[in-house]
């Protein structure tokens, strides 16, 4: 398996079924392409993704070791297939749609001013994470850890308290309905 140390990629879509397997270590992906890529077996280590698109791109056994994902647009992907050996992520302005974390621990991940729809969260441990400034939509938080997490600056939250661990969870008042919601009860004002 090939190493890569703090070198500088840029794959295009015509590359992106040519990504060289190996460990990715404080590298740096810009404008990069990963759609239907596979990145079976791919590491990285301390790595940031720029501006970069990931559809459908196979995650099985790629590790994701302090990794940054800024700008980027993240549609279909299963996390949950990916190593969970020191999984850490950060998301900041980036969009990931119909995204999977099923029983992720992901204890103390920070999502900043991106966009979330229809991200699943069931089973995982989302513990002091911190959702700032974060649009989301139709998420699924199902027996999920969200105990310490920082929700208050996010929008769309629908959060059922009898299924989901969330003590000390920090919200907004303007985020009660979401809690609310499946005992039927309109919260106006």
């Amino acid at each position: 398996m090939d190493y890569f140390f703090e070198k500088e990629f840029t794959f295009l879509t015509s590359d992106s079924n040519k990504i060289p397997k190996g460990e990715y270590e404080q590298c740096t992906f810009t404008k990069s392409t990963f759609s239907g890529s596979d990145l079976l077996e791919c590491k990285f280590i301390e790595c940031t993704f720029i501006d970069c698109e990931f559809t459908n791109t196979n995650l099985f056994k790629c590790a994701f070791q302090k990794v940054h994902f800024s700008g980027c647009k993240l549609t279909g992907l299963l996390f949950e297939h990916s190593d969970a050996f020191l999984f850490e992520v950060k998301f900041t302005k980036s969009t990931l749609q119909v995204c999977g974390f099923f029983q992720k621990i992901m204890k103390n991940t920070s999502f900043i001013n991106s966009k979330l729809v229809e991200v699943d969260f069931t089973e995982s441990n989302l513990t002091a994470s911190l959702f700032e400034e974060c649009e989301l939509q139709h998420c699924i938080f199902d027996r999920t850890i969200l105990e310490n997490c920082n929700l208050s600056s996010s929008t769309g939250l629908i959060i059922n308290p009898e299924t989901n661990k969330i003590k000390g969870i920090k919200v907004s008042l303007q985020q009660l309905p979401g809690f609310l919601a499946q005992y039927g009860i309109d919260v106006e004002g």
